[in-house]
């Protein structure tokens, strides 16, 4: 699983970042998950939101609120 460390960037950022990797999982066709270290504030809330437009499959992994897992297809 594909790990991304968000700490510290914007939110505009971390929503660059979720686009890019969704446009490279539709380009090579090879669905992937990814695990964002947000922290539980903004970029996570953002980062939910943007899956959910997109129909993709996410959650907030047990044990720890400040990681997200995205499902990429």
């Amino acid at each position: 699983m594909r790990e991304l460390d968000l700490h510290g960037k914007l939110v505009a950022e971390a929503e660059d970042i979720f686009h890019e990797i969704l446009n490279e999982v539709r380009m090579n066709g090879r669905a992937q998950e990814v695990m964002f270290i947000t922290g539980v504030g903004k970029i996570q809330e953002r980062l939910k939101m943007l899956a959910s437009e997109q129909d993709l499959n996410h959650y907030v992994q047990m044990g720890n609120r400040g990681v997200l897992v995205v499902e990429f297809e």
